[in-house]
């Protein structure tokens, strides 16, 4: 027998998959954003350029995630903030 599962599947822009969970968990309940994801990529495209989205633990709390690909590497931006995350790993 199934068990319902929550997937996560992050690709990056060249289409590849950068990563995969699956965890026996319910969907998330998450604060309202404050920024819009066209506020955050202009905040990102400030700092370097790139393309979001996403829900992420941080500090053991789903939140939701702007994840920008910027050269060197991903940033993370709290759309319920607008500022700068980090994700638990």
């Amino acid at each position: 027998m199934m068990m319902p599962m929550r997937l996560d599947i992050t690709v990056i822009q060249a289409g590849r998959i950068m990563g995969f969970t699956s965890k026996p968990i319910k969907d998330p309940v998450l604060p309202p954003t404050a920024i819009s994801e066209k506020d955050a990529m202009i905040r990102v495209e400030e700092q370097a350029g790139a393309k979001p989205t996403s829900a992420q633990q941080v500090g053991g709390k789903w939140r939701p995630v702007w994840l920008i690909g910027v050269n060197g590497g991903d940033t993370f931006i709290d759309a319920a903030t607008g500022q700068k995350t980090q994700p638990d790993k």
